[in-house]
């Protein structure tokens, strides 16, 4: 399923992505689940330099018993929240920013056995619920001053801890800087 909203000068854009209602298996617990999985969008284009796009992915998954959808029960398997902000300018026809923001913020019920609704035990211990948050930010400048001769800066950055949307709650986990340069030799 896809929805689409355009308003007069494509300033704004409404998606609605991947409405999913379905069937799917649940690895951890060698079982059966159902999903429900929503993913709108919003792109804004002010003017045709700057452009900002807004999506979300939400996932939730409950457990099921049996073959059929009427025998999906009450008890939650685990929910996903995507938040992504992008952010683009081009200053010009060859140097570009680009700026993306993005939380995976998740939840997850113990494991548990699907015939004995017993905890499932690995190591001989039981699997206990997760909850857990990361975010990575990335930024790029790209400079192509003409075809076959680019230049790219950037940068990026993980964290990771609570599910929390607030920064100072979650630890680094990853940090790097690339630099790449391209030049095409003509004979």
């Amino acid at each position: 399923f896809a929805a689409r909203l355009e308003m007069p000068q494509d300033l704004l854009e409404f998606r609605l992505r991947n409405d999913r209602h379905r069937q799917i298996p649940i690895f951890a617990e060698a079982s059966r689940g159902y999903e429900i999985q929503v993913s709108p969008e919003i792109e804004y284009r002010p003017t045709t330099q700057l452009q900002l796009s807004l999506s979300y992915r939400y996932s939730k998954i409950r457990r099921t018993r049996g073959e059929g959808l009427e025998e999906v029960i009450p008890e939650q398997y685990s929910t996903v929240n995507l938040p992504r902000v992008r952010l683009q300018y081009q200053f010009n026809k060859s140097l570009f920013v680009r700026a993306i923001a993005q939380w995976e913020l998740e939840e997850r019920a113990a494991l548990v056995d699907p015939g004995s609704g017993a905890p499932l035990l690995i190591g001989g211990w039981p699997v206990p619920a997760r909850s857990s948050g990361e975010f990575q930010g990335q930024f790029l400048l790209q400079y192509e001053p003409s075809p076959g001769t680019i230049f790219y800066i950037g940068y990026s950055g993980v964290r990771e801890g609570r599910r929390s949307y607030d920064l100072a709650e979650m630890d680094p986990a990853e940090e790097g800087i690339f630099v790449k340069l391209s030049y095409l030799f003509r004979m």
